[in-house]
């Protein structure tokens, strides 16, 4: 089923919002394929989020993938499919899909406020186990490059140990990709330490009004199989590191 038989189908379905955005790409599918996100919802009066929403409405990861099906269908008439690319193709594909959902949903401002805090904390400790336990030292590794010393920490059987004698004055970064919650979630209780949370998996986490959690997309959702989260969390980092060296210099 491509995107505007979808639409079709689940049009009745739809907000009053959503038909407006529903009822353009109907009109205008080459147009909304060749427009930028931040064009389109400015042009409609529509957040990115909601434009988000109607995307996963249908079925997609998100924006980045409704629009890439919409625009194979329009562009190259449905005839290539998974089967007909090259295993290069359809990984890389899957990847670019994911990253530009990353870009598209990371709230700058948010990661502006991870890094001013991170250059106000005295102690930071990074935590990840099992799937998350490389991006921690991942991090560690890249933030070196600043003269930051974060402790990084994989074995949940320390996590406990490591969260006493911590203040507000401190910093704990936790990256979590499946239900991992659990896990942290008799940490984040009674404790003074702030907390960012970086995960592909938000139920579950109880967080306090000074904690940050941060939603990545989860490549795993992809149509495309074999793709691994831990790219995500990489170029987070990157990113992360990139606000980091800006905040400094001011």
């Amino acid at each position: 089923m491509n995107v505007l038989e979808n639409i079709h189908i689940h049009y009745n379905e739809l907000t009053k919002k959503d038909k407006e955005i529903a009822d353009y790409i109907l009109e205008y599918p080459k147009k909304f394929c060749r427009q930028d996100m931040n064009d389109f919802t400015n042009k409609m009066g529509i957040s990115k989020s909601a434009l988000i929403r109607f995307s996963k409405k249908l079925g997609y990861c998100g924006y980045s993938e409704l629009r890439y099906e919409l625009s194979r269908i329009i562009f190259t008439g449905g005839v290539k499919t998974q089967e007909a690319h090259t295993p290069a193709e359809i990984i890389g594909h899957g990847y670019i899909e994911c990253l530009s959902a990353l870009i598209e949903e990371l709230d700058s401002d948010m990661i502006e406020t991870i890094a001013k805090r991170i250059w106000h904390s005295n102690k930071i400790k990074v935590f990840g186990y099992n799937e998350s336990a490389l991006p921690p030292q991942h991090l560690a590794i890249r933030a070196t490059l600043l003269d930051l010393d974060f402790a990084v920490y994989t074995n949940r059987d320390y996590f406990a140990a490591q969260f006493k004698n911590l203040n507000k004055e401190d910093l704990v970064i936790i990256y979590s990709v499946k239900d991992h919650a659990k896990v942290y979630g008799a940490l984040l209780k009674n404790r003074a330490v702030p907390a960012f949370v970086i995960t592909m998996n938000p139920e579950n986490f109880s967080l306090l009004r000074h904690d940050v959690m941060v939603c990545l997309p989860n490549p795993a959702a992809s149509k495309v199989g074999l793709l691994d989260e831990q790219v995500l969390f990489y170029v987070f980092n990157e990113i992360l590191l990139s606000y980091l060296m800006r905040t400094k210099m001011h």
